[in-house]
């Protein structure tokens, strides 16, 4: 892309009014392309990883829940940072994180409650 933008100010300083009225319809044509191909792209890699999830859901209801979550248990590497940078996920990775995909087999073979109610602290009775 930068190539390209670098070889059209070429021709536009090489010839200054008769390239100028169709070098703005040519660059403006290159941005929206590549705004689209961002868009498309992150729409795609959401759909992937939705069919990863509909995926591990099938395996579920043929009743191979528990022998899915031994399998991604044993691809987890030992040693993996903590830390998750979500911005990186959410742009350029294709498959769910591994920790996700668990998560959700757990939730659907009754063993984990609700994602959210996870976070919520609850109260210990006082007597």
């Amino acid at each position: 892309m930068a190539a390209l933008l670098l070889l059209i100010a070429l021709i536009v300083i090489s010839s200054k009014n008769t390239v100028l009225p169709y070098l703005i319809p040519i660059i403006s044509f290159v941005i929206l392309l590549w705004l689209f191909k961002a868009v498309f792209f992150f729409l795609w890699l959401l759909n992937s990883r939705f069919t990863e999830y509909r995926q591990d859901e099938f395996a579920h209801k043929l009743g191979f829940g528990p022998e899915l979550k031994k399998v991604l248990l044993k691809t987890i590497v030992t040693g993996a940072p903590s830390h998750v940078d979500r911005y990186s996920i959410l742009t350029r990775s294709t498959p769910p994180m591994i920790h996700n995909r668990i998560r959700r087999l757990e939730k659907l073979q009754s063993l984990r409650d609700d994602i959210n109610k996870e976070c919520v602290a609850t109260p210990s009775p006082s007597h």
